[in-house]
Formats: C-alpha cells, sequence, structure tokens
C-alpha cells in the first residue's frame, strides 16, 4: 500500500475496496476520518473499521454494510435507508436524525448509541442491541422492538 494519503484511502471506500482501506486505517488508527456529507449509496463497505468517523450528513442508503464498524461514530443526519447493517458495531455512535427506515439492524450493536429522532421505521431488529440507547422522540414501532434488547433503553 505506501503512503497513501487520506483522499486516497477514502477514494478505496468510494470503490469498495474496504480490505485496503482497513490496511491504511490500521496504521493511521489516530487519524480523524471526516467523512461527512459524502455519497456512499449503493456501496459494499462490510467490515469496514470506520470507528470514531465523523460522517455527518452522509449517505449509506441501499448499501452493504454488515460487520462495518462505526463505534463512536458522529452519523448525525446520515442516511441509513435499506441499507444492511447486519452484525454491524454503532456502540455510541451519535446518530440523531439518522434515517434508518427498512434498514437491516439483525444482531447491530447499537449499545449505548444516542438516536434522537432518528426514524427506524421499518426496520428490521432481530436480536439487535439497543441496551443503554437513548431512543428519545425515535420512530420506531413496538412490534419492531420485540425481539431487539432493550435493557435501560431510553425512550
Amino acid at each position: 500500500m505506501g503512503n497513501v494519503s487520506l483522499n486516497e484511502a477514502i477514494l478505496l471506500l468510494q470503490n469498495s475496496r474496504v480490505a485496503d482501506f482497513n490496511i491504511w486505517r490500521f496504521k493511521n488508527l489516530t487519524l480523524k476520518l471526516d467523512l461527512s456529507d459524502m455519497d456512499f449509496s449503493d456501496k459494499n463497505l462490510s467490515g469496514a473499521c470506520l470507528n470514531g468517523a465523523l460522517c455527518t450528513g452522509s449517505n449509506f442508503s441501499d448499501s452493504k454494510l454488515s460487520r462495518i464498524n462505526l463505534v463512536q461514530a458522529d452519523l448525525t443526519d446520515a442516511d441509513f435507508t435499506r441499507a444492511d447493517l447486519t452484525g454491524a458495531l454503532l456502540m455510541l455512535a451519535e446518530m440523531d436524525r439518522c434515517s434508518l427506515i427498512d434498514a437491516n439492524l439483525t444482531v447491530t450493536n447499537l449499545m449505548g448509541a444516542r438516536l434522537r429522532n432518528a426514524n427506524l421505521s421499518g426496520s428490521r431488529m432481530i436480536r439487535t442491541v439497543l441496551i443503554e440507547a437513548d431512543l428519545k422522540d425515535t420512530n420506531i414501532s413496538v412490534e419492531g422492538l420485540s425481539q431487539a434488547y432493550t435493557k435501560f433503553a431510553k425512550f
């Protein structure tokens, strides 16, 4: 991979070259990634290591994001409509006003995530972890929560 710049690393992501991006990321873990307002719709970013990234207003709609690491990421106003987040790690993520309409959140870990005013209508939540998540003013159905873990979640 050599010396890849931040811009080149972002291009790897936009081209769904997750393995190459992750190699770069593990060499640059202390660098704060700013991916705000970027369009990742219809991309396959499964397994990408984006922990701590700033992704405000980014578009991840219709993307494959299984096993993605977005721990402590700022996803405020991001769009995950119809995205597949199966097994994704979103612990302590800031997700205010996020759109997760019809998203697949099966086995997704949202422990401690802040989802105020988010829209989770139609989301699939089988064994989804919402322990200690902040779900105040969130559009979510009671049926959608029936198979989720919600201990200490704030509604």
